[in-house]
């Protein structure tokens, strides 16, 4: 073929269908025909929403916000003292700006702070939601006839912050797994466009959650700005990759896996106070009486930490040191303190019962002596 296209051609491969393989045959063969078949050998990808997240990271984050969805129900549902449904939609990657224009003033817009991480992320319920939710705690059916058209009043607000707060609690819990990460309400609006937590162009992962009162549907959206979670995207692989058995170990297991941990025991056999005047005086060879002697008490400690009371002494002309008792903390002594306050207590209930028994049995002894002297 020429470097220029003939008027013939052009108007050729204007007529050609792309599933007409007998055209794209007679026009450029056997091997461009393949190329341009159903049978490619390349793939699509827009440069206008390039994808920031693996399909392993949103399978991670997908089973991150499953787990956020049950504790958000059971939340919710103890609340508002009737049966919640919550389920993950959808998890996906998209602009800013495609969230927004999906949605609609007036809406529950609210910016939440995403400490240590730098940025904020938005949590959005839909109005109809939201107006049921209002219309719920204030003692209402919930039953929502016409939407509201209107900026949601100060009042409304701060009623719809009790369920913000049942939302974001279990936010923290979840993304534990991953990081911790401390999450909290900046702000609360009416009108999304007020408040502007990322560029048009910049990617998003939208997490998206079907909610269900009783017979009322409606949706929460969960904006983050991928640009804020990269420190720790790398953490979306490997806390998929760990077994859960792994972070419910038994206390047999932890026994097993620190057996042979090696901790360090020390001694002071020698302590004492000397002047200047003497320590300049010491030198290579000299001698320092200790005052340490047989029988002493001593401290043995375990990593730095004084753990037992011991003896020194001699076994079979071996120096040795005899463990005698167990150093008790300050946190064994309230522990101890605590168990002597309860003793006492319970020896006390128990003579105020025998004493209350005791007056009960005389009390009917004196009844019963009334009652013999009526009959006589």
């Amino acid at each position: 073929m020429a470097d220029f296209l003939s008027q013939n051609e052009i108007d050729g491969l204007v007529d050609v269908s792309k599933d007409d393989q007998v055209q794209l045959n007679k026009l450029f063969g056997d091997i461009a025909s393949d190329k341009l078949s159903n049978n490619k050998n390349f793939t699509q990808y827009d440069f206008k929403r390039p994808n920031r997240i693996s399909r392993e990271q949103l399978r991670t984050l997908r089973n991150l916000h499953d787990k956020i969805s049950r504790d958000i129900a059971s939340n919710i549902s103890g609340l508002l003292r009737t049966m919640t449904e919550i389920n993950l939609a959808s998890i996906d990657q998209i602009t800013y700006g495609e969230f927004t224009m999906s949605l609609k003033n007036p809406t529950s817009y609210n910016v939440i702070s995403m400490k240590p991480l730098e940025g904020n992320c938005v949590l959005e319920i839909n109005t109809n939601l939201a107006q049921g939710i209002i219309e719920r705690l204030l003692g209402g059916t919930g039953i929502i006839e016409e939407s509201l058209t209107r900026d949601f009043s100060e009042i409304e607000l701060s009623v719809l912050g009790h369920i913000l707060t049942l939302i974001v609690k279990p936010l923290k819990t979840g993304w534990e797994s991953v990081h911790t990460i401390n999450f909290n309400i900046e702000s609360k609006e009416s009108n999304f466009t007020n408040v502007q937590i990322a560029s048009a162009n910049e990617i998003v992962v939208l997490v998206t959650y079907d909610f269900k009162i009783k017979e009322e549907k409606g949706f929460i959206s969960l904006c983050y700005p991928i640009l804020y979670l990269e420190p720790i995207l790398n953490k979306l692989l490997i806390s998929n990759l760990v077994p859960e058995t792994n972070k419910n170990a038994t206390n047999s297991e932890i026994h097993i896996l620190l057996a042979g941990v090696e901790v360090q025991l020390s001694i002071v056999l020698f302590q004492d106070v000397i002047t200047l005047t003497n320590f300049l005086d010491l030198n290579i060879g000299g001698y320092l009486l200790s005052t340490i002697e047989q029988n002493s008490e001593l401290q043995l400690s375990v990593n730095n930490k004084p753990k037992y009371w011991c003896s020194f002494g001699v076994s079979d002309t071996t120096k040795v040191v005899k463990i005698t008792s167990e150093i008790e903390s300050e946190k064994n002594l309230t522990i101890n303190k605590l168990k002597q306050i309860e003793t006492l207590r319970e020896a006390k209930l128990s003579n105020l019962l025998e004493e209350m028994a005791e007056h009960e049995n005389i009390k009917q002894i004196e009844e019963q002596l009334e009652r013999e002297e009526e009959n006589d």
